[in-house]
């Protein structure tokens, strides 16, 4: 979500969506609705959900709100933020996830090429 509480726009995808809860939800602005995955049935490479933003943009925070429901699920989830040849220029963990617990992430990346 944008600043405000406003919309943001995006590719999204997951790998499989839950009942009413679609990828266009974890970023169309309304805290009332939520995006799930369905976990029922995990693959090799686990559970995942992706925003492409379509080109660079400067991200300094990612805030996740967990599910109201089985909101530990998110516990030890990786996030990543990737340039477009899919490098991974920062990433974490989640902790202390719980139900509807929100994780403000503060992006952080550095360096100068040598």
């Amino acid at each position: 979500m944008a600043s405000g509480g406003t919309a943001i726009q995006g590719d999204k995808q997951q790998l499989t969506a839950a009942p009413n809860g679609e990828a266009e939800n974890a970023i169309d602005g309304d805290t009332s609705t939520e995006s799930l995955t369905d976990n029922s049935s995990i693959q090799r490479g686990g559970v995942w959900w992706k925003l492409d933003l379509g080109g660079e943009q400067d991200v300094d925070r990612i805030k996740i709100t967990a599910p109201s429901t089985n909101g530990s699920d998110l516990e030890g989830a990786f996030v990543y933020a990737r340039d477009a040849n899919y490098q991974i220029l920062w990433s974490t963990r989640i902790t202390g996830a719980g139900d509807g617990s929100v994780h403000d992430l503060m992006v952080e990346t550095c360096c100068t090429p040598p």
